[in-house]
């Protein structure tokens, strides 16, 4: 009699209460031999025992495995089904117990007398009862945490409760920024993992934080991300002329243009100590960009006077940035 084993190692993952689906990594019936397996037998590994948990045997009757008797197990009946109609055959478990776990053996008789076996490990975890980000309030925080400001640090801790094996949790960033990331396991089986990123900086605009629970070496995980909202005064604030010199009562467009505020920054004009009204506002589609447009006409009267633009962030206090151009007015004489 001629044994094989199959060398190709599977594992299967199930979720304690659920399902699996175990498969037997063998052909029932190999065309190439005109042979067909008429017994097959699963055992748990490790248990050291010489009897199958389930069975399936057809050596006594005819139409094959299809029409054989199947056997189970005491602790089997009632919540698993060996099936021959897929490929690859497999063994299929309701209400996973934990105690499930472990390394199960295909053992497969064919009518020639050959055997074959094949092994498959069953992972089975218990899902944590709590997964979550928490901010330093200790607040649950879900997609968005924030608003913070420059020079502010950030303190975000990841929760996990519970969970069968313990769950590792990791931090990213999807900037590749700097970070003090540690971990502490609670003696009520609670582990936290902490992110800290101290101080905040213009360049963690856009900072997305994802901290990752995994277990089994990464055969399973889940994520859970939030978006660092930052809040940034005007970076850069410039006023160009349409001219590069004034004449009486020729109307000029000077533009100003800002940068860096985040939100978009609003843009006030100053004639002197007089507002002015702009001709258009526009905003670049990613806010990191205002521009704002007036319409000057130089009379006597404003020749010398100072053009002012002001840029803020309306979220923040003292973020206003400003730039101004002194108005040099040209006269042109008329000669008779």
């Amino acid at each position: 009699m001629r044994t094989c084993v199959d060398p190709r190692g599977t594992t299967v993952l199930a979720t304690d209460g659920g399902r699996a689906v175990i498969p037997c990594l063998a052909k029932l019936r190999v065309e190439s031999r005109n042979d067909s397996a008429v017994l097959v037998r699963w055992f748990r590994g490790g248990d050291n025992s010489t009897e199958p948990f389930y069975s399936l045997d057809a050596r006594s009757r005819r139409g094959g495995l299809s029409k054989g008797h199947h056997t189970r197990g005491e602790a089997w009946k009632g919540r698993s089904f060996f099936s021959v109609l897929q490929e690859p055959p497999s063994l299929k478990v309701n209400r996973v117990d934990y105690a499930d776990r472990g390394t199960y053996v295909c053992d497969l008789l064919y009518a020639s007398g050959r055997r074959y076996s094949a092994t498959v490990a069953l992972a089975v975890f218990v899902p944590p009862t709590e997964f979550v980000i928490k901010d330093a309030n200790g607040n649950i925080v879900r997609d968005l945490v924030g608003p913070y400001t420059e020079s502010e640090n950030l303190f975000l801790v990841c929760e996990i409760i519970g969970g069968k094996p313990r769950f590792l949790t990791t931090w990213q960033n999807n900037l590749g920024a700097a970070a003090n990331v540690s971990s502490v396991v609670e003696e009520d089986d609670v582990h936290r993992t902490f992110l800290r990123i101290e101080p905040l900086r213009r360049h963690h605009w856009g900072l997305n934080a994802t901290c990752t629970a995994s277990i089994l070496d990464g055969l399973f995980s889940k994520s859970l991300s939030v978006h660092v909202l930052i809040h940034l005064p005007p970076a850069s604030t410039v006023i160009t002329a349409s001219h590069t010199e004034l004449y009486f009562e020729e109307p000029a467009e000077f533009v100003c243009t800002s940068r860096g505020s985040r939100p978009a920054a609003e843009i006030r004009w100053f004639l002197g100590s007089s507002p002015v009204e702009p001709l258009l506002y526009r905003t670049t589609t990613d806010g990191n960009v205002t521009t704002s447009f007036v319409l000057v006409t130089p009379t006597k009267e404003r020749n010398g006077e100072r053009l002012k633009c002001v840029a803020f962030n309306k979220s923040l206090r003292g973020s206003e940035l400003s730039s101004e151009t002194l108005l040099e007015i040209k006269c042109e004489y008329a000669i008779f």
